[in-house]
């Protein structure tokens, strides 16, 4: 039999689906579209980093998340729910990965890395 390679999200897809199945859940297969996309072998953005925080009030403020600047009017698809404040930011963070929402306090200078939970 010759050797089968897989990326890594290829593999981690693999093991959540023999997770699933040993808990008695329902596992179906993956989709043309959903197979298509996963052929990309670059890695995704995991962490969700807060760069900076600029706040004047309410509803008058700027963040860097992930690089990007980020004001009231121009908000990420991925957040669902944002709230800052001077010193932090409260954020909803849906991962189109793992299709999970992800409630986040990142102060500036802090990441969180979603495959591992916890805080870099």
């Amino acid at each position: 039999m010759k050797s089968l390679f897989f990326t890594f999200w290829q593999h981690q897809a693999i093991l959540d689906a023999k997770k699933a199945r040993n808990r008695g859940g329902v596992v179906r297969p993956p989709s043309d579209a959903e197979l298509d996309g996963e052929a990309d072998d670059t890695p995704r953005i995991r962490d969700l980093s807060l760069s900076g925080i600029v706040y004047h009030k309410k509803d008058d403020w700027v963040i860097w998340l992930n690089g990007k600047r980020v004001t009231p009017n121009a908000v990420p698809k991925e957040v669902l729910d944002l709230k800052v404040f001077s010193d932090y930011i409260e954020v909803k963070w849906m991962d189109d990965f793992s299709n999970k929402i992800f409630p986040v306090r990142l102060r500036p200078h802090q990441r969180f890395n979603l495959d591992a939970r916890i805080y870099l």
